[in-house]
């Protein structure tokens, strides 16, 4: 009953979500955007796309949220440089 009230629908996997995602957008126009959570600069990135389907008081209020935070990011940042700078890492998520 209130599916298609939705203003937007967000996927972490889209390949878990992308048929009921693009059903929705097809029945009921309701837009879908990927977002990714994984480290700061994609956090940032990922708050401003979902923020652009909105009106400009949702993205000012995205833009804050990622000030807000950004020095502490930074702190831990700088606690750790030295330590892993040039390492590599592997994430795997899903299965």
């Amino acid at each position: 009953e209130a599916t298609p009230k939705a203003k937007l629908n967000i996927l972490h996997c889209y390949r878990s979500m992308n048929y009921i995602s693009r059903h929705m957008e097809e029945k009921f126009g309701i837009p879908w955007c990927e977002y990714n959570f994984f480290g700061p600069s994609k956090i940032a990135a990922s708050l401003r796309r979902i923020a652009g389907y909105f009106d400009d008081k949702i993205k000012e209020g995205a833009e804050r949220v990622i000030e807000k935070y950004q020095p502490l990011v930074n702190a831990v940042i700088a606690k750790y440089r030295s330590r892993l700078e040039g390492k590599t890492v592997m994430l795997y998520v899903g299965g």
